[in-house]
């Protein structure tokens, strides 16, 4: 039997070739037998293809040298041995869409190779998809089964079934058969090497992985044709014709005429997958954007950051195509977000905050997915500024096809793993025209790659014990230094001679997410109720400006150790040369300033006013403040748990208004603990 998940499962097990059985159960997160049943069945599916199999010698896991490339040449979709999973109901979906004629439940027995009953039981699960894009499945006894409804919708179906296949391991072998059931030409490969023609010519660069289901879209298109016509705001569609993706588009259409009837869809669609280039004709409206977004991080996060030109090139780089995702609702889809949400939980929440004026600027809400996307470009970066090495010996290169995004938060990990080791990113357009491949010693990348460098295959976020089996990896390959190398067993070894270990298993566990998770970002640091302390909190009832209402917030801070007077001077500058930035919402000022301003040790004060004071450079009712929360912090991570946490008062205006009113501190701290409660760590 063949199944998409059998052959998911030999690529992870080539992947951790030469892994210890125990090691696997880590990574797995399961006991041994599970773990033996799972080599059990790929063997199955293996001897069916009459290949070699995986086998276990010593508790070590050896299996066969076969890319999965070379796997999926013997894979027949159209085979009885294949059987369909869980890409049932967006084959259906996809099938119905495409066949031109009479659809029965016969034909859909014969494509699916399944039972009537089970089609049946498909199909409802088909209604209940289509009702979310307020579709509908229609029979009947003239047309067979059909899907009814706004065309647009139908479009955007297509889109997210097409981007659903081809993430699985089978995806093309599953597409093409589709496509030859429907009568159709499956032709991905000859519109992919059309675009990337087209796209040297205009000098644009697309994202690897998006720029497939532009492919998949455009050979649908040009053997099927919806009856109405796609429907945007022409003002939108303004802003790319300025750009060279019309003419980009216009080039392929003299080779396919029909993607004409689909012009503007394909367009929007494009456009949410060029990587934006800052060195070659910036959009002056995307950064804008891109500069209100890094005030609001720097606000939000209480940072301030280095805007170096490599930093905004590569935020600019990601901007530009999630602008255009968000002005044409296209959808992305981000494998990672749940685990990007529970890791960088905190920073998640700021990052959130932060995209009000990609909000604004679009007058639509973003979704969790493209805030992800963020959070891991931000989150990258933080971690980077801090951990830079000055002498490196080893020089390793990071690919990522998902984009920059994803390779800073790989970088960011790597680097944390490895701090000797010098990283450098490297989109997927720059690794297929071979740049600067040969001036590094090692690749780290999210998918199988042709190199003549050590390739180590990795997830962009990694638990624990992935993360030493990397570090084993490498310094095997390498042929590094054992003391450099931290060792779980010898520490339990050490642990075992001077104590009896009750659970040796559990405290192995516990060990590798000590010293292997990725404590900064992660965790985040002090609850906001553990740094405003009863005695950093004053009350008065007026002050005569605002420059004195910040020296005197300032002031037990200053007297405590925390901060020296510089910093202090560093706000108030930093507010006559940009502005009232630090008022973050009514009646609410957070000024902060650089660490390497004078910080000492984290720790937030506050000043409540009864009377509000102006902190408007000019007469400006909304920067009226009787909040002034000062922070003090020490680098980039430690102080964004209790920046969430005052996001979630910053956010309520009732809560504000308590605080305003409180008569002693022991209020306060007690309204402040209560929000903290109440809010949990971020919210939808």
């Amino acid at each position: 039997m063949l199944t998409n998940e059998l052959i998911k499962k030999y690529k992870f097990f080539l992947n951790y070739n030469h892994t210890s059985i125990e090691e696997m159960e880590g990574v797995l997160q399961c006991n041994k037998r599970t773990v033996m049943i799972d080599i059990q069945k790929v063997n199955e599916m293996l001897i069916s293809l009459e290949l070699p199999t995986i086998t276990v010698q010593n508790d070590f896991i050896i299996a066969p040298e076969i890319s999965i490339t070379n796997l999926l040449k013997y894979v027949d979709i159209a085979s009885k041995n294949y059987v369909f999973q869980e890409e049932r109901i967006d084959m259906l979906i996809f099938y119905i869409i495409l066949y031109s004629d009479y659809i029965s439940n016969s034909h859909l027995q014969d494509f699916l190779r399944m039972s009537k009953n089970s089609i049946l039981a498909d199909l409802k699960e088909v209604r209940s998809v289509l009702k979310k894009y307020e579709l509908q499945l229609i029979y009947s006894r003239d047309k067979g089964y059909y899907i009814d409804g706004d065309s647009n919708k139908i479009r955007e179906l297509l889109e997210i079934t097409i981007g659903n296949l081809i993430t699985l391991v089978c995806g093309r072998n599953i597409l093409s058969y589709i496509f030859n059931e429907c009568n159709l030409i499956y032709q991905e490969e000859i519109f992919l090497n059309s675009l990337k023609i087209v796209s040297d010519k205009y000098q644009l660069i697309f994202i690897a992985e998006k720029i497939d289901t532009v492919a998949i879209l455009m050979a649908v298109f040009n053997e099927y044709s919806l009856k109405e016509p796609y429907i945007k705001n022409r003002e939108n569609f303004e802003k790319i014709i300025e750009t060279p993706l019309l003419r980009l588009l216009m080039d392929i259409e003299e080779q396919f005429p029909n993607l004409s009837k689909e012009r503007d869809f394909i367009l929007s669609r494009l456009a949410g997958c060029v990587q934006g280039d800052l060195n070659i004709n910036p959009e002056p409206e995307i950064i804008k954007i891109m500069d209100e977004i890094i005030l609001q991080v720097k606000v939000n996060t209480g940072l301030e950051f280095p805007e170096t030109f490599q930093f905004r090139k590569n935020l600019y780089a990601h901007l530009y195509p999630a602008f255009y995702r968000q002005m044409f609702d296209v959808s992305l889809k981000n494998p990672l977000t749940s685990q990007i949400i529970e890791e960088y939980n905190y920073l998640f929440a700021l990052i959130k905050r932060s995209l009000k004026p990609l909000e604004e600027a679009t007058s639509k809400k973003i979704s969790n997915d493209e805030i992800a996307y963020f959070t891991i470009h931000f989150g990258g970066y933080l971690e980077n500024i801090q951990k830079e090495s000055i002498t490196e010996k080893i020089v390793a290169m990071v690919i990522c096809p998902n984009g920059i995004s994803s390779s800073l938060i790989l970088r960011a990990e790597l680097k944390q793993i490895f701090p000797t080791i010098e990283f450098y990113t490297m989109s997927f357009n720059d690794y297929q025209k071979n740049i600067g491949i040969q001036q590094v010693d090692m690749i780290f990348s999210t998918m199988s790659i042709e190199v003549d460098k050590p390739l180590f295959i990795v997830k962009t976020i990694m638990n624990s014990t992935e993360k030493i089996l990397l570090k084993k990896k490498v310094f095997e390959t390498f042929h590094l230094k054992k003391e450099e190398f931290i060792s779980v067993d010898e520490i339990l070894n050490i642990i075992a001679k001077h104590v009896l270990i009750k659970n040796e298993k559990e405290l192995k566990k516990d060990l590798s997410k000590y010293l292997f998770a990725n404590k900064e970002v992660v965790l985040g640091g002090d609850s906001l109720k553990d740094l405003v302390k009863k005695e950093l909190i004053q009350q008065l009832d007026k002050v005569n400006d605002w420059q004195t209402a910040v020296r005197i917030a300032s002031k037990p801070l200053l007297e405590q150790g925390y901060i020296e007077e510089s910093y202090v001077e560093a706000i108030i500058s930093s507010v006559n040369e940009i502005g009232p930035y630090i008022v973050l919402a009514p009646k609410v000022a957070v000024p902060h300033a650089s660490p390497d301003a004078g910080v000492h040790r984290l720790g937030i004060s506050l000043l409540q006013l009864k009377e509000p004071v102006n902190f408007g450079l000019e007469d400006d009712e909304d920067k009226n403040v009787q909040l002034i929360f000062v922070l003090a912090t020490v680098d980039s991570t430690a102080h964004l748990k209790a920046l969430q946490q005052l996001a979630l008062i910053l956010d309520d205006d009732e809560v504000i208004e308590n605080l305003i009113k409180a008569e002693m501190p022991e209020e306060i701290l007690g309204l402040i603990e209560k929000v903290i409660e109440e809010g949990g760590e971020w919210d939808d």
